[in-house]
């Protein structure tokens, strides 16, 4: 089930991607991210008891070689359709402090590690 929603999604995001880069001179949509440890930027840092990827090996190839959230050694998937479509990196993490604007016009990364729509998830995070 989660491959059928996956795909879809993906190339929704590749599509997006494809037309920023056709179109420079075009300000990027919002990009709003959603999903598990694959996309979450450091809203799990905010949660007390859960998964945390602020400390080292996470981040090591990051710039600075700085654990910020991410559960890898640098960038996530999402980073790289950000950065496709124009953007820095994935947009914010949420829960990292008080929204401006500009965030918002940015976008709002609301990934956390362990999310899922079953209550079985959560047992297993």
């Amino acid at each position: 089930m989660t491959k059928f929603i996956m795909v879809p999604s993906l190339l929704l995001a590749i599509s997006m991607a494809a037309i920023s880069l056709a179109h420079p001179d075009v300000k990027p949509p919002p990009m709003f991210v959603f999903g598990d440890e694959f996309n979450d930027v450091g809203n799990n840092n905010y949660f007390a008891g859960a998964r945390r990827a602020d400390q080292p090996p996470n981040g090591i190839d990051f710039p600075g070689g700085v654990a910020t959230g991410r559960f890898s050694n640098g960038y996530t998937i999402m980073d790289a359709i950000a950065q496709l479509m124009g953007f820095e990196l994935s947009p914010r993490a949420f829960l990292s402090g008080p929204l401006t604007d500009d965030d918002i016009y940015k976008g709002i990364n609301f990934a956390s590690a362990g999310s899922g729509i079953l209550g079985k998830v959560r047992l297993l995070a």
